[in-house]
Order: structure tokens, then C-alpha cells, then sequence
């Protein structure tokens, strides 16, 4: 459908006009009454009328500047914030994700998504042929184009696609709050229905694999083999890791407290250990370290500063192209492991749930599909009456 002729020829250069009264008048397209609206600076309190002209001349060169550059007069007098700059404001929004996560408001992981996602939004306006200027500007079709170019020109996944307007329309929600826009461009967005997103994959290390990755872990880090173990037999995340600390660790209940700070969804929670992981820890004398050290500090052993989760990632990836291991095999995949392990070996699915500390029994059942599929003894045996 053809937009409206005035939406299209968005304003008209501003124009000094001299006569009884002496002022500047422009058009610009107005969002409320769908059409070109006259906007008027009037000069006669200027009383020298050189002086008025020489004014109303500089005054049309600047407000055709900003015209050019996506100024428009109308939304400025609905909201101030409106004419602010569009970088600069999803620059301030990062900060804030930033200093929320610093203050431990929200985790880690949210704001790397966050700001990554956002400074590509940023990224995509500087390299169009006219890029936004305002924040104002920033309506659903410039929010859709953006979002093609993430999901069709790029490449990128359904999920990541619906990531991607998840991750907008946050941002979006705070600008109107704060009167940086009027409407929410990301309300009519709609994402890729999740019926129809592919299903998560699983990836399971088979069984001789894991027996590749022990006895080269026995030889070369055992402090990462720990991590390992901590990972497929407590599914123990890999940020949680990296926060654990010597006293989190109760030989007594074979436990380990997950503190509500590390703790993905900020609850306390423990989980249990099992007694291969308690020998591991008495093997490496993990308990004659101060209770506030880092069970994971430098090299992977226990000390007074805290490493980062990438550090784990990166150690799993030297490892794994060592022995030339599947690049499917990530080091989160040791969860996904322990979990179908453990129901292979007919642990209640409660139990696991609850030891992977899975919203519901539903999510812990998803780990069943990668399960060996065997025919059922009796019914292969039956034979009935026909």
C-alpha cells in the first residue's frame, strides 16, 4: 500500500519571507495528523530589520542542516528526548546494561548479549547510505529492515532472529518509559513462531570419547578434569564455576552450595555430590585451601582470584583439538552427558531434574530423545490371536 504523499515528502527547505511581518516558515511531515504541517519563527521582535534578515538567513541554513539530517520540529515539541541522538542514547542504554550487570542486577552473560546485539544495530546504521540520526527515527521499518539484514543477508538463525527482537524490544520498552519515543516500534514485530524453530540440539559425548578425555585430563590437568567432573556429574554451569569457592563445598552432606549471587535464576541451591567427584577433591587436597579461595583460579587450581568462564571454554577447546575430538563437543555438552547418562541408568527423572536444577521434570524428559532406542523384549515376543 502506497504510503500517505506527505509521509513521503517528509518537509519543505525553510524560507525567510519579509514583509509586514518578518519570519522563517518550513513544512514538515507531523506523525499525528498524517501530513505536512507548516511550522513558523517569527523575527519581528528583532527590531533592526537588517539585522531580522541577516538572522532569518542563518536561521534557514541551520534548520535546513537538520532537516537534511532527519530533524523534524514536530516531534521535538512532543517529546524533547525525542531529538536526541540515536548513537548516543543506545550508547547510554549499554552503559546502564553494564552498570546493572556490575552491580549484579543482571547476569553477565545477559549483558555480553545485550550490548552485542545492540552495537550491531549500531554497526548496521552507520553503514547505510542514510543513516538515522535520531532516536526518534528508529520506527518498525527501520527495526524490520535491520532485522532482515540479521536473518537473510547474514545468515543467521530463526532462534537468533527471534533473539535479536527479544533483545530490541527490551531497549525499545526503556526508551519509551523515559520519553525517548512515543510508540513502541518492536509492538508489531511479530518473531518466528517457536513450534516451528528447529529443536535444540543435544550433543552427547559417546562414552569412549569421555574415556579419551579422562585419561588424557589424568595426565596432562587434573585440576580440569575436576572442572570436567564438576560439570557432568553436578552440572555445575560453566559462570558458576568460575565462582565457586572452597566454602561452598560440604563434605559432611556431599554437597555444593550454589549461592543466589552465581546462581543462573538468583536462588540458592545445593547439588549433590557424587562419591567419584568427593575422591577427586580429597585426591587433589582441595580442603587445604582457605575457605574464600577460588576452587578455579590460576591453572585451573585453588587460589585468591577468580577467572572468567571463557577460561574453561578455551582450555576445552585446546584439549579437544589435542585429541581431535567432534567440533560439536562443547564444554556445556558435558552437562548435556551427565543428564542422559544418568536417566540411561534409570536415575528418577525428578532426581535429575532436580540435580540439574531444571525448571520442570519437561526439560530434563528433552535429554531422553538422545536416549538408545531398543525394541521392547515382551512386545517383540508377542504373538496374538490373529
Amino acid at each position: 500500500m502506497a504510503k500517505n504523499i506527505d509521509e513521503i515528502i517528509s518537509y519543505t527547505p525553510a524560507e525567510l519571507r519579509v514583509g509586514k511581518e518578518t519570519y522563517v516558515s518550513l513544512y514538515a511531515y507531523d506523525p499525528l495528523s498524517n501530513k505536512l504541517r507548516r511550522k513558523r519563527y517569527k523575527l519581528n521582535h528583532i527590531e533592526s530589520s537588517a539585522e531580522r534578515k541577516r538572522y532569518g538567513r542563518e536561521l534557514c541554513a541551520r534548520l535546513n542542516e537538520q532537516l537534511r539530517n532527519g530533524w523534524n520540529p514536530f516531534i521535538e515539541t512532543d517529546s524533547g528526548k525525542g531529538y536526541a541522538k540515536f548513537e548516543e542514547a543506545v550508547t547510554d542504554w549499554i552503559r546502564r546494561q553494564e552498570r546493572l550487570m556490575k552491580d549484579g542486577v543482571t547476569r553477565e552473560a545477559t549483558y555480553v548479549e545485550y550490548a552485542s546485539k545492540v552495537r550491531n544495530l549500531l554497526k548496521y546504521n552507520r553503514n547505510q547510505c542514510i543513516p538515522i540520526v535520531y532516536i526518534y527515527q528508529m520506527d518498525a521499518s527501520f527495526l524490520n529492515d535491520f532485522l532482515d539484514y540479521i536473518y537473510i543477508d547474514r545468515g543467521n538463525t530463526a532462534k537468533t532472529y527471534n533473539n535479536y527482537i527479544r533483545v530490541i524490544s527490551v531497549m525499545c520498552k526503556f526508551f519509551l518509559a523515559r520519553g525517548y519515543i512515543s510508540t513502541d516500534p518492536c509492538a508489531q514485530i511479530k518473531s518466528i513462531s517457536r513450534n516451528r524453530l528447529p529443536q535444540k540440539e543435544r550433543n552427547v559425548i559417546s562414552s569412549a570419547d569421555l574415556r579419551k578425555i579422562y585419561e588424557y585430563l589424568s595426565e596432562h590437568n587434573r585440576h580440569f578434569l575436576l572442572a570436567c567432573y564438576l560439570e557432568y556429574y553436578c552440572f555445575v554451569r560453566p559462570k558458576e564455576l568460575s565462582m565457586l569457592l572452597i566454602g561452598d563445598i560440604s563434605y559432611k552432606s556431599r554437597t555444593i552450595l550454589i549461592r543466589k549471587e552465581v546462581a543462573k535464576n538468583r536462588k540458592e541451591e545445593i547439588t549433590t555430590m557424587p562419591e567419584v567427584v568427593i575422591r577427586m577433591l580429597i585426591d587433589l587436597d582441595i580442603h587445604a585451601h582457605p575457605d574464600n579461595y577460588y576452587i578455579f583460579s590460576d591453572n585451573f587450581m585453588p587460589g585468591r582470584d577468580r577467572r572468567s568462564e571463557k577460561t574453561f571454554r578455551d582450555e576445552w577447546l585446546k584439549m579437544r583439538r589435542k585429541l581431535k575430538l567432534p567440533e560439536n563437543y562443547q564444554f556445556y555438552s558435558l552437562k548435556d552427558s551427565g543428564v542422559t547418562d544418568m536417566l540411561e541408568k534409570n536415575i528418577p527423572a525428578i532426581a535429575v531434574r532436580n540435580q540439574a536444577r531444571h525448571s520442570s521434570v519437561s526439560v530434563t524428559e528433552i535429554y531422553t530423545q538422545r536416549r538408545e532406542r531398543k525394541a521392547n523384549e515382551e512386545i517383540a515376543k508377542f504373538e496374538g490371536n490373529f
